[in-house]
């Protein structure tokens, strides 16, 4: 199946009926195609350096698919006249981009430039896009924060030598655990297919190695819970950036 099937339109209504002076949204999210686990490692006193990185790869669209939702729901409220394309499928010449280019400065009109000539002809007026944001790590907590190195995209950051004081459960806790969204949610100008605004997405929550039954904080969340939460911070995340970037 070539890219142009890839991208077919899964949901909503083709701009080809559009009442003129009505705004068409396509939608694309390029940030459900895998985790990135950051697990922080102390360095005093070892030859050691920077955190320990591993990618993984998700072949399933659940969190593309919970990021392309919120879009949907944040634009008919925002613009109750527009109509909405949700794209899915997974573009290489874009996700390339958008590997090459994270962290760099234009890196959203990049992976626009990449991505535009292959979508498919809907007759949108606008394109919504989703795509992974590299920043600083840092993950509030009650009393201050935690946190070191980049981080980008979706995933968890793991810090197993972090004493935390657990309040309500008494005592302290050695360990947290901060599923994370960092994202760029990006609108476009299809006649011109330049980029008109960006939004920076940056969500988290943090859980004790308390809730492990192991002690290790990477289990503080079983497989499921992991994917909920980070679909929960996608839709929340990505929701107030486009209500933001259509805001009068």
């Amino acid at each position: 199946m070539g890219p142009r099937a890839m991208l077919a339109a899964v949901a909503m209504l083709v701009a080809a009926t559009a009442v003129a002076g009505e705004r068409t949204y396509a939608a694309m999210s390029l940030v459900g195609d895998g985790l990135l686990v950051v697990r922080h490692r102390g360095t005093t006193g070892t030859s050691l350096e920077g955190n320990l990185r591993e990618f993984l790869s998700v072949p399933d669209p659940t969190l593309d698919r919970a990021a392309l939702l919120a879009v949907d729901e944040a634009v008919r409220r925002a613009d109750p006249s527009a109509r909405v394309v949700l794209l899915g499928g997974r573009d290489p010449a874009a996700i390339e981009a958008q590997s090459r280019t994270l962290g760099s400065d234009g890196a959203a009109q990049a992976i626009v430039d990449a991505l535009l000539p292959r979508l498919p002809k809907t007759g949108a007026t606008h394109l919504i896009l989703v795509t992974k944001k590299r920043q600083e790590a840092r993950f509030d907590l009650a009393d201050g924060h935690f946190g070191s190195g980049q981080v980008e995209g979706l995933g968890f950051y793991v810090d197993s030598t972090l004493l935390t004081h657990q309040q309500g459960e008494g005592g302290y806790a050695v360990g947290l655990l901060a599923p994370f969204a960092y994202l760029d949610v990006v609108e476009v100008d299809m006649a011109t297919g330049k980029v008109v605004a960006e939004r920076p997405v940056k969500v988290s929550r943090t859980y004790s190695e308390r809730k492990s039954a192991t002690l290790d904080p990477w289990d503080a969340l079983s497989s499921n819970e992991k994917m909920r939460v980070l679909g929960e911070l996608v839709r929340s995340g990505t929701a107030r950036a486009v209500e933001s970037l259509l805001a009068p």
